[in-house]
Parts: structure tokens; sequence; C-alpha cells
């Protein structure tokens, strides 16, 4: 009987553990879940986009109110409102746009997809106009002219931007707050062509932006006009660099107040890498309107926009930008450091920086 009542004992103790290890185990899968489901519908971009804000949405625009786009950043006295154009193509809805609209797109006063299909579930307004890089001029009129007959009352500025593309808004509007919008005047990364204009053209990968201005005078004054804005025509952003000079449109710059550039056609990394973009016969370089400077002099750190960006990439911006914050960490960079090396050799441990000089000495000293 003792033994009968000792097991009955030890049996009881593990029921009340393997109960207790039950409920506590379930309890933290309930809590575990209402914090992970939560964010895992937020980032189902396949979900579709509430509306808020607008009584009325047009087709193929989504608007958002002023607690979905987020900070509008502490140096703008007054709100700069954007309309963001993003061409897009049938085949790229899925694999580009949707993560334009799940990550910096929401940030846009408006956003409006353009392609040659209507989709319903991004939405996308339907151009009429063949998928082709020779038909990207025909598409980006369309989408200017849409954005003036929808747009002007909710917008002071336009950007166009590829579905490749990532724009910090804050900054954008930051750039956008030094200039006024009834001036005729457009911005983006300049290049250089005298072949093509006196003055240059921006960018299209990094993408620019219009004033309301400037996309008055292109769809009253120079759309129709071919000897002004060409019917067809080549690349997409010559073509709106000779349509913006010919209506005497200022092609304005978009550097901060340091000289650094802010809009980028390629990666961080490759801005930032001094071997891949240093040579000076990469086209990039000699095109550029403004000397190109190395290594952390290349970027602005109020940088807008960056091109060729990857799905992954997108959401690692978007990350990097508005999640991750050094705690405790206060900026030491100064834009107005020219010699970059100089400064972080400087920096270097002491043995580091004899031994450094040691292989300099002998470099120097070396029989050629």
């Amino acid at each position: 009987m003792v033994e009968l009542y000792t097991v009955l004992s030890r049996w009881r103790v593990r029921w009340r553990v393997g109960i207790s290890s039950f409920v506590g185990g379930l309890a933290f899968g309930c809590m575990l879940a209402f914090v992970i489901l939560p964010h895992r519908t937020t980032l189902d971009v396949s979900d579709s986009w509430t509306v808020i804000g607008h009584s009325e949405t047009l087709p193929g625009e989504s608007s958002l109110d002023e607690q979905s786009r987020g900070s509008q950043g502490e140096n703008t006295d007054q709100h700069v409102r954007v309309a963001c154009l993003i061409p897009t193509t049938p085949a790229n809805v899925k694999s580009k746009a949707i993560h334009v609209k799940a990550t910096w797109g929401k940030r846009c006063d408006v956003l409006a997809f353009f392609s040659s299909e209507e989709d319903d579930h991004l939405p996308a307004i339907k151009t009429g106009v063949v998928e082709s890089r020779e038909q990207l001029w025909n598409k980006t009129k369309f989408m200017f002219k849409y954005a003036h007959e929808h747009f002007q009352q909710r917008a002071d500025w336009f950007l166009k931007a590829d579905d490749d593309t990532y724009v910090v808004l804050e900054n954008l509007r930051h750039l956008l707050s030094g200039f006024r919008t009834t001036d005729p005047v457009y911005l983006g990364r300049r290049i250089k062509n005298f072949a093509v204009t006196e003055q240059g053209y921006m960018s299209g990968g990094s993408g620019y932006v219009l004033s309301k201005e400037a996309l008055r005078m292109m769809i009253e004054e120079g759309i129709d006009n071919y000897n002004v804005c060409h019917e067809d025509g080549g690349a997409e952003d010559v073509e709106m660099g000779q349509c913006m000079e010919n209506l005497g449109v200022e092609a304005g710059d978009s550097r901060d107040e340091h000289g650094e550039e802010t809009f980028f056609p390629f990666l961080p990394e490759h801005h930032l890498n001094i071997h891949q973009v240093g040579d000076p016969d990469f086209w990039f370089i000699s095109m550029s309107w403004y000397p190109h400077k190395k290594g952390l002099s290349c970027c602005s750190s109020k940088a807008v926009s960056f091109h060729y960006v990857t799905r992954p990439m997108m959401y690692t911006l978007e990350y990097l930008i508005y999640h991750l914050h050094p705690h405790g960490y206060h900026y030491k960079w100064s834009p107005q450091k020219q010699d970059v090396m100089s400064e972080l050799l400087a920096n270097l441990p002491p043995k580091r920086q004899r031994r450094r000089r040691r292989r300099k000495n002998s470099t120097a000293n070396s029989p050629s």
C-alpha cells in the first residue's frame, strides 16, 4: 500500500507539472501569435491596401492620411505635398510595384501606378501604351498628363520614380521646401550631355520631380507641340530634359547645403565603393554635372533616392532608415570634411599608424 501511495503521489505531481507546462506553453504561444501575426499581416503586401483619409479615390490611386504618411521632418515648416507617379508593367506588379507600395510609397500624399493593363488589386491605371523602352517617353507623358488632370489640387510637386527605386520622402520634402512650386523648376540627378541639352537632364533611374508650374507648362504648352516635347523619342530622361529646356524650365540644383548629391542612380554600396565607381571612364563619372566625390563624401546624409533596388533591399532600406536607431550614439560624421581617408587614418590606433608608415616608406624606397 505504501508503494502504491508513493506511485500515485508521484503521478499526481507529474500530472500537475504537465498541466502547468501545457497551460504555460499555450499562453506563451497565444502571446507570441498576438505579437507576430499583426506584423505578418502588414507585411503581406498581397492584401488589399486600405485607402483612408479621402472619401473619393481615383482608379489606380492610393491616398493616405497624415498618420499613414508618417513623420514629415522637423525642418519643414509647412507640409510639402508630393504626388508619386510610378511606371510599372503587368510582369512587375508582384515582383516590384507592390513592394514600393508596402514601403516608401505609403509616405506619398498621392501614390499612383501606371501600367499597360489596369490592375484593381494594386491598383494600377491603364496607360494604353505598349510596354517597351521605346515607348517609355509616351508612357511618361501620359502619367504627367493624368497627374495634371487629377492631382493638381492635392499635390504641389510631382515625382516620377521607377518601380525599383527607393525614395526617402522626408528628405525629398526637406529639399523641396527650399524651392517654390510656382517657379518652373525640376530636380533630380543632373547628367551632362551637351549634345542633347545645354542645361543637362535628370537621370530617370534615380527619379525626378517637377514643380506644379513645370507640370502646367509641360501639359499646356509642350505636350502637344512636338517641336517642344517630341511625340516619340529615345531615352525617356533625355526627352524630358529636352522638353523642360525647350519650355524654359530650370534644371535645379538638388545637392544639399554641403554640395553633396541626394539622388542616386545606383545602390548605396555602389556609390560608396571607391574602386567600382571611381573609374573616370565610367559614364556616370564622366557625365555627372557636378564633380564626383569618392568615399562617404559621395552621398548626402539627406539622400533622397537609390535605384536598382531589389525586393529584399527595399525592406532592408526600410528597416535601416526607419527602424534601426543605435542607442546612445551621436552622429560624428561632418559632411564639411573633404579628406575622408585622412580623417579615418588619423583615428587609427598608434600601432597601426606606425605599421602603415613603415609600409609606405618601404614602398617609396624600393627599387623601381
